[in-house]
């Protein structure tokens, strides 16, 4: 079996085929099916529109309705309806509605796992009026909010289309306290937890335990969805041309790519496995300067551009593909070399 890893190098401003405008086929049964508003995001996204889509004035206009979509979204056993319900909140809230953002938000800090993915979407959608909303979840310090952290981070890289220095700022410091925590429960574990985010313990893969069943371990996955986020806002700031953002998102993905990766590597990765070592947050700064030098370089001085160069020269040939295959990818870009 082969798996293809696609990621985005820039972000999406024109349909990537010969358009034409017009209401595609499938919205023209929009009146039968409860994924519209879930394909209406999508096809926005897809056009390259940075306009959000109207929201039914039903849902902006009468609060009755908004509580019958939480209801659903937090009651509802069907994906396809929490998703509906969220996709719709999510929509109101771009068009003003800042009830549908508040029990977004509150539906996103509840326990169940599947209610606070669809609300994270919800709130992708609602676009910037939804990331004040999101930084007030990120900068709680609970200790055990890392669920709703890791959902609310990744909100807020789909949401933000004006990153601030802020917004870096609170998802650095949240990396620093998500760190420490890694590291304390791997030293009591002896490394990654075995059974880790509510996985069962290692059930067999071929001669080696299953190494995803450790790769959901709630603080290992906050850390590495941060790092995600922090190259989204980058891809923003650097359509927006803002120099001071792209060079603080490129510092911290240095500074993850220049230490040791946080709690060490998959224990359950073979030494001889294809799949790497299983360094998920070091992947995803590798990713994230993938894509900022796509568009970025000039943007960057010439030390952070050098900074990049070397940290990604002593990577390329790490046992981990994924984090080699990106920096050779970076390389092409930006490098001196051939890689």
């Amino acid at each position: 079996m082969y798996k293809f890893l696609f990621a985005a190098g820039r972000a999406r401003t024109i349909p990537s085929w010969s358009h034409v405008n017009g209401e595609p086929a499938w919205a023209q049964s929009k009146a039968k099916t409860r994924k519209y508003p879930l394909g209406q995001t999508i096809w926005a996204y897809m056009l390259g529109s940075t306009a959000h889509a109207p929201a039914s004035p039903a849902v902006t206009s009468q609060p009755s309705m908004t509580h019958r979509l939480k209801d659903l979204l937090c009651g509802s056993q069907s994906e396809a309806e929490r998703m509906d319900a969220a996709y719709q909140l999510g929509r109101a809230g771009c068009a003003g509605s800042a009830e549908s953002v508040d029990e977004l938000v509150d539906a996103l800090q509840r326990s169940n796992d599947a209610v606070q993915r669809a609300a994270m979407h919800g709130l992708a959608a609602a676009g910037p009026v939804a990331t004040d909303s999101l930084m007030a979840v990120l900068t709680r310090t609970d200790a055990d909010h890392h669920v709703a952290s890791c959902s609310a981070v990744h909100a807020l890289g789909e949401a933000a289309e004006a990153p601030s220095l802020a917004m870096v700022n609170a998802i650095t410091a949240l990396m620093d306290r998500v760190a420490k925590t890694i590291a304390m429960e791997a030293y009591a574990a002896g490394g990654w937890p075995v059974g880790g985010g509510g996985h069962p313990p290692s059930s067999g893969f071929h001669t080696s335990p299953n190494p995803k069943e450790r790769q959901a371990w709630t603080p290992k996955l906050l850390h590495a969805t941060c790092l995600q986020a922090l190259g989204l806002l980058g891809q923003q700031a650097v359509a927006a041309g803002d120099i001071h953002i792209v060079h603080a998102i490129v510092e911290q993905c240095l500074t993850c790519m220049n230490a040791a990766e946080p709690g060490g590597e998959n224990p359950d990765y073979p030494p001889d496995s294809f799949l790497g070592n299983g360094f998920m947050s070091r992947q995803n700064a590798a990713l994230a300067l993938r894509t900022l030098c796509n568009e970025g370089t000039l943007a960057m001085n010439a030390e952070l551009r050098q900074a990049v160069e070397v940290a990604c020269s002593k990577t390329t040939a790490d046992r981990d593909l994924f984090l080699a295959h990106y920096c050779r990818d970076t390389l092409r870009h930006i490098g001196p070399g051939n890689y």
